[in-house]
């Protein structure tokens, strides 16, 4: 039980400990437990610790090398920096939604395969991702007192956004995948560009201005950008 598909484990059982540990660095899960606890008890624990594992490899940037996604009941998908288990159900009407814990995708597909339920998956993506990065610019572009041209949301590869110069604006839809703080960041960050087109000392006060904390959403961006585009959806 030293590995498994994401991470490895590593154990440490000793006479003197009480109680169970865990802890995650370099793509680790570190375990500390009393020698009386067995293997079973340990693989127990980490399964009802799944998310917590899951949310603090997220944390620490920590990337999962290849796809391991089959798009079965139990995947774990990313939306807003937090994991949902995904939950396949018969239903009359296609449709995809969000509750505390699940990824619900309802198909009217009797035997939904692979490709069915990722391009519903896909598409809710791309939709929410539209949505919120629209709202959100339309609510900063208000207190910036500009104006831009066009919102345009891409599958780009190895960037997060883009502003020309006729105020057009584009976006990769994964940023759905971060937290909120750090959707905003972006969406300020090249709102910020259509006054300022370089990233000079005034364009990063403004940045500063409309979002006082943005260093720490940037650097958890610059951070798990591989992570996030790496996501197999």
């Amino acid at each position: 039980m030293s590995k498994n598909k994401f991470y490895e484990i590593k154990i440490n059982r000793s006479l003197r400990r009480n109680s169970v540990s865990l802890s995650v660095s370099n793509n680790i899960l570190f375990i500390k437990a009393p020698s009386y606890v067995s293997d079973k008890e340990i693989e127990n624990i980490i399964d009802n610790k799944k998310n917590w594992i899951n949310r603090k490899l997220l944390e620490d940037g920590l990337l999962r090398k290849k796809c391991l996604v089959n798009y079965n009941n139990g995947d774990l998908f990313l939306y807003k920096g937090k994991q949902y288990e995904l939950k396949i159900n018969e239903s009359i009407k296609d449709n995809v939604f969000l509750s505390e814990k699940y990824l619900y995708v309802n198909t009217s597909d009797l035997y939904p395969g692979k490709e069915i339920i990722k391009k519903n998956i896909l598409s809710w993506y791309h939709d929410k991702s539209k949505y919120h990065i629209i709202k959100t610019a339309n609510y900063y572009k208000v207190l910036m007192n500009i104006s831009i041209n066009d919102i345009k949301i891409s599958d780009y590869k190895s960037k997060w956004g883009s502003c020309n110069k006729y105020k057009n604006l584009a976006f990769n839809w994964r940023i759905i995948l971060a937290p909120e703080g750090v959707i905003k960041y972006l969406v300020v960050h090249e709102l910020s560009h259509v006054t300022y087109p370089n990233h000079s000392s005034k364009f990063w006060k403004n940045v500063e201005y409309f979002m006082p904390d943005y260093q720490h959403n940037r650097n958890w961006l610059r951070k798990n950008s591989r992570y996030l585009l790496m996501q197999c959806i």
